[in-house]
């Protein structure tokens, strides 16, 4: 009888030890998952924040050529001024016609 009861508790320890393994693994699981969670969550961002950069970095080299193409061409710059700002040389008549279906007509600037 004495054998009997050393397999009976044998058996239950190997329980206890499984039951709090499994507690464990339980208890790790929601201390980690919400770190992972954000971990991988920042992950994301950064990826975002590093595409946005790259993209970024292209336009403003872009933006750079054009505003020393513009420092550099009087033509440019006045056409800019031109159609941006509706300005003339002197002397000039400038007509805005406007393709809204409200407008009465087209407009005198001087």
């Amino acid at each position: 009888m004495l054998k009997l009861t050393r397999i009976v508790g044998g058996s239950f320890m190997k329980k206890k030890v499984a039951f709090y393994l499994v507690l464990y693994i339980v208890v790790i699981f929601f201390v980690f998952a919400p770190s992972y969670s954000r971990y991988y969550r920042m992950k994301t961002q950064l990826a975002t924040l590093k595409s946005d950069i790259v993209r970024l970095k292209k336009e403003n080299k872009a933006l750079a050529r054009k505003l020393e193409q513009i420092e550099n061409d009087a033509g440019m710059l006045e056409e800019i001024a031109r159609r941006k700002y509706r300005m003339g040389a002197p002397g000039e008549i400038i007509y805005i016609i406007s393709a809204d279906s409200h407008d009465s007509g087209p407009s005198l600037v001087d």
